[in-house]
Order: structure tokens, then C-alpha cells, then sequence
């Protein structure tokens, strides 16, 4: 989601977020680094951010729009609260407007994007996991054959009979004909 929040502000670099997405962004942005920044060091990263991403808020503008998001990353770092959480579906909803008309920018972002996207992606990483756990089973299936068809010529070589080789084997007699092909 920050990386997506980065994304989205980097596209608006040279007019800025537009006037009245700014504190909405830096609120969500803030939201996002209390995840992976810890809870003391929260405060100072959030003044970063808003210094780097909406240079037109000041410090204190900053931390009014993000002290909920500094408060609760606090308490969760002591187990009395936990931390905002948020859906796909609610994050486009939210920036849709920012977002909705620039297709090369959805393109880019990961984690806010519209449900049509998430549904196409979602298809094609399970096709994807489905073709290579298909090879994978394939691949073992191969090569499990190709070691019971060396073992029973194996046996074959000792001179065991073909229904001994299956008995040994646990399997049919047809089968080690077959391994024996």
C-alpha cells in the first residue's frame, strides 16, 4: 500500500497531490509505514513523508492528520489497541478519484486498484500456480515411473520372475510388463 501511495503521489510530482487529497494521502501513507516503522520512531518518519510528499502541509497540519495513526501504532506496540486495517476494495474506493482516469497508473500500482484488475490478476497468478503445479506433478509422476521401471529391470536382471517383481513391488503384473516396455 505505501509503495502504491508513493506511486500515486509520484504521478502528481509537479502540480503536487491535488488540493483537498493531501491530508487523505498523507493519513493513508502514515497509516502504511506504522506497519513496517516502529512506533517511537513513527512520529519523526510521518514529518518525512509529509515534507517529501505534501510539502504544502505544515508540521503541525502533519501531525493533526496523522495523530490517530501515531496514537493507535503506540498502543499496538503495548497490545491495547491494533492498527488500521484496510480492504482493497476501500482503498479504491478511496482514490478512485485520484487514480480512476490515469490507466497507465493503475497499471502500476499492486495494491490499490479496481476490482476488474484484482479479478484479471487473481485469474492469472491461479493460472499460473495451476501450470506449474501441473508440471511439478507431472514432473515427479515422470520421474517416479522412470525409478520403478529401472528398479524392476533391476530385478528382472537377478533373475526374479515377473510376478515376484510385482509382488516385491506391491504392484500388478501388467504394470511391470509395462516397466519392463
Amino acid at each position: 500500500v505505501y509503495s502504491d501511495l508513493i506511486t500515486i503521489s509520484d504521478h502528481f510530482w509537479f502540480g503536487g497531490v491535488p488540493e483537498g487529497h493531501r491530508n487523505h494521502i498523507l493519513f493513508h501513507m502514515a497509516n502504511a509505514l506504522s506497519w513496517f516503522t516502529v512506533s517511537d520512531a513513527l512520529e519523526n518518519e510521518i514529518i518525512a513523508t509529509a515534507r517529501t510528499y505534501t510539502p504544502t502541509l505544515t508540521k503541525a497540519e502533519a501531525k493533526s492528520y496523522t495523530s490517530t495513526v501515531v496514537r493507535r501504532a503506540k498502543a499496538s506496540a503495548t497490545g491495547k489497541e491494533t492498527r488500521y486495517k484496510y480492504k482493497r476494495e476501500t482503498l479504491w474506493r478511496e482514490f478512485e478519484p485520484l487514480v480512476g482516469k490515469e490507466l497507465d497508473l493503475v497499471e502500476k500500482l499492486r495494491a490499490i486498484i479496481p476490482d476488474d484488475l484484482a479479478q484479471q490478476r487473481k485469474k492469472e497468478r491461479d493460472s499460473s500456480r495451476w501450470k506449474q503445479s501441473k508440471e511439478q506433478y507431472n514432473q515427479v509422476r515422470a520421474e517416479s515411473k522412470a525409478d520403478k521401471a529401472a528398479q524392476a529391470r533391476q530385478l528382472r536382471a537377478e533373475g526374479l520372475s515377473l510376478r515376484k517383481i510385482a509382488e516385491q513391488m506391491n504392484t500388478s503384473l501388467s504394470q511391470v510388463q509395462r516397466f519392463l516396455k
